[in-house]
Parts: structure tokens; C-alpha cells; sequence
């Protein structure tokens, strides 16, 4: 009995994790597709740091 609980707690296990990485994936997909999507702060052409004290100091807001 105690073989069998193991097995299916592992295999439940692999499919929550399998299942994740699926979700995961397609929403990351989704987000690269969509134009209007707020940058990351750590790309390259993203806002930075601090986007809000970048903003006032060039004199914008």
C-alpha cells in the first residue's frame, strides 16, 4: 500500500509541475506577442531602476 501512495504522489507531483511549465510558457508566449506590454526593468530598453526619478529629471510629469 505504502508503494503505491509514493508512486501516485510522485506521478501527481510530475503532472503539477509538468502542467506549470506548460501555463508558464504560454503565458510568457503571450506577453512577447503583445505590443502594449510594459518592458521588464532589466531590458535593455526598459525603464530602469527608477523610472519615476529618471521621468523628473528630464523634466517630464
Amino acid at each position: 500500500m505504502d508503494n503505491g501512495l509514493i508512486i501516485l504522489l510522485a506521478l501527481a507531483t510530475f503532472g503539477a509541475v509538468i502542467a506549470f511549465a506548460v501555463w508558464s510558457r504560454s503565458r510568457t508566449q503571450d506577453r512577447k506577442e503583445d505590443s502594449h506590454a510594459p518592458k521588464s526593468h532589466l531590458a535593455k530598453d526598459g525603464p530602469g531602476p527608477n523610472a519615476v526619478k529618471a521621468a523628473n529629471d528630464q523634466g517630464a510629469g
